[in-house]
């Protein structure tokens, strides 16, 4: 099939926008944020980077933590199965440049077309009582093995489910998102 007639036929998504900041990030001067765009085996990413990471940011006491991470991705869909879905993780830098985790989150890409702010409630897992008096003065909060178990609906209702878990923050992203051809496959994003 020739990209003419594939433009003409495949629905497309663009996501332009970024990773704005972060807040109430309670017990860290400093944070940065990688994020991960997964989808579904049906998407193709042809253009942009699914993968990145923040400059890390050194706010005064209390203040919002900004990043202002540029986003600008374009995907092909054979189905709407595997919508994309961001996952964020927040970092912190010890005193010894070493990073560590500061909190997980995640959110689905807007399914309407338009500009979207979106605030991701970030989280982190609750350890024994010693590792957390480990983590108060040495550092190094729990994590998890696989970032799977963040966003996939299966292993969330398996397994994450069982987790204890503290809220360590909000990251906000604004996202402009496009969508092309989705009329002529009968699906509707009012």
């Amino acid at each position: 099939m020739s990209n003419f007639s594939r433009d003409l036929q495949e629905p497309e998504l663009h996501i332009i926008g970024e990773v704005v900041g972060a807040s109430h990030l309670d017990g860290t001067d400093n944070a940065f944020c990688t994020f991960d765009v997964r989808s579904g085996k049906d998407w193709t990413c042809v253009g942009g980077e699914t993968k990145g990471q923040t400059q890390a940011d050194y706010p005064e006491d209390g203040e919002f933590v900004v990043w202002n991470h540029p986003l600008d991705l374009h995907y092909y869909s054979r189905s709407l199965h595997g919508w994309p879905v961001v996952l964020l993780q927040i970092w912190k830098l010890d005193a010894y440049a070493t990073k560590q985790l500061f909190g997980y989150g995640f959110c689905y890409i807007p399914t309407r077309s338009g500009s979207h702010e979106i605030t991701v409630d970030m989280w982190r897992p609750v350890g024994s009582q010693f590792e957390e008096i480990y983590d108060m003065y040495m550092g190094g909060s729990p994590t998890l093995v696989t970032t799977d178990l963040i966003h996939d609906p299966v292993r969330a209702k398996e397994d994450r489910c069982h987790l204890y878990t503290k809220s360590t923050g909000k990251v906000y992203l604004r996202l402009d998102v496009v969508f092309r051809n989705l009329k002529a496959h009968h699906v509707r994003t009012e």
